[in-house]
This record gives structure tokens, C-alpha cells and sequence, in this order.
């Protein structure tokens, strides 16, 4: 079904945590690929950025004060 425009923001959230799962998921395999500490290191910046995703503009205010 296509989506109205009553719902978009909600249609928008699902699309947007859809992809951030997904998106970790890949980060998690490419460190249990190849476990070191330098993919370690990687593989928290990818899921800071996978958070980052959804994270609202007020969210961001407060994670930085």
C-alpha cells in the first residue's frame, strides 16, 4: 500500500531503522570477518553512525552537553 501523507513520518521512521539494522548487521560481520583491534576500532565508529541515523536533532543536542 502506498503510503499517506498522515503517515509519512511514520513510514519514514520504519524505512530509517530498517536500514539502520541493516547497516550494523553488516558492520558486526565485517569485524567477525576479521577480528583485530583495528576493526574493532571501525566497527564502533560504524554503529555511532548506524545510532546517528535516528537519532533526532534534540537527541544530538543532548548527547554533545
Amino acid at each position: 500500500s502506498v503510503p499517506s501523507t498522515a503517515t509519512f513520518k511514520q513510514y519514514e521512521q520504519i524505512l530509517k531503522e530498517a536500514y539502520q539494522l541493516k547497516e550494523a548487521k553488516r558492520a558486526v560481520q565485517r569485524f567477525l570477518n576479521q577480528p583485530t583491534e583495528q576493526t574493532i576500532d571501525q566497527l564502533l565508529n560504524d554503529l555511532k553512525r548506524c545510532r546517528e541515523l535516528t537519532t533526532t536533532q534534540a537527541e544530538k543536542i543532548r548527547m554533545t552537553t
